[in-house]
């Protein structure tokens, strides 16, 4: 997940999950060119708006809450549509989209943007 924010933050999110395990964490690039790597609550469980497509059955979350406690941040992440897989003959199918961002950071309200993808399938 790709954020940009309103305040000037740039935040990659990560949330991998592999045999079972998840590792959560962040990049932050602030407005004043300091970069941080910063943990963050694993995206899996607040992940809720569940669309199954149509074109291939697979099940994809639509909307996170991101929690980012070094950042005093709480930011809600939700498509502008639904209906974003890329579906592919070649490579895994793989939900990808653009989405609206707004939340807390700091104590602040802020609104943005976000790029997220998603391979594999949902369970």
């Amino acid at each position: 997940m790709s954020i940009s924010l309103d305040n000037g933050d740039r935040i990659s999110l990560w949330d991998i999950l592999d045999n079972g395990k998840e590792q959560a964490f962040a990049t932050v690039l602030h407005p004043n060119g300091r970069h941080e790597l910063v943990d963050i609550e694993p995206l899996a469980k607040d992940a809720t708006n569940i669309w199954t497509s149509e074109a291939t059955d697979h099940r994809y979350p639509t909307r996170w809450s991101v929690s980012i406690p070094a950042l005093k941040a709480r930011i809600e992440v939700e498509p502008r549509m639904r209906e974003q897989e890329v579906v592919s003959l070649i490579e895994a199918h793989k939900y990808e989209g653009a989405n609206t961002v707004f939340g807390e950071v700091l104590g602040k309200s802020v609104t943005g943007h976000a790029v997220v993808e998603l391979v594999g399938n949902w369970k």
